[in-house]
């Protein structure tokens, strides 16, 4: 009776532990395709940037943070609850995670590229020549 217990309680515990692994990555996709993912999280890191940095200017920002994440959500056709579902993952696929995080920061190289810097009003366009006279009056 003991080893049938046993044997039981063993077959019960391998079965468990089967419950723990990672679903495959099929299974992700199928929840959620990488490529929309990225794109989401692409939009979340923007918009996270984009608070940080009026967050100085403005306290009260962060109250309306929530607002800003469900239309992001809603422009992406999804709730949170299908994005974290769907990250959660892909959170178990280490390669897959990493090769995503290198094509947002791929994307963001690519933004920042094509961003024109923003000159001031007033700046003049090149370094006026100072006149030789002018140079040594100053410099003597």
């Amino acid at each position: 009776m003991k080893k049938i217990t046993l044997i039981v309680a063993t077959l019960l515990m391998l079965n468990g532990c089967t419950f723990f692994r990672s679903p495959g990555k099929d299974d992700c996709d199928k929840i959620l395709p990488r490529e929309k993912l990225t794109d989401i999280l692409t939009d979340m890191y923007l918009l996270e940037g984009y608070f940080i940095e009026l967050q100085a200017f403005n306290p009260g920002l962060q109250d309306s943070l929530a607002h800003y994440y469900s239309g992001l959500f809603e422009k992406h056709g999804m709730s949170f609850t299908e994005f974290e579902t769907a990250l959660s993952c892909y959170l178990l696929h280490e390669d897959d995670i990493q090769q995503i995080h290198e094509e947002i920061l791929q994307r963001y190289s690519i933004m920042e590229s094509q961003i024109e810097p923003i000159k001031p009003e007033g700046l003049l366009e090149e370094t006026p020549e100072i006149p030789d006279s002018v140079q040594d009056r100053h410099f003597r």
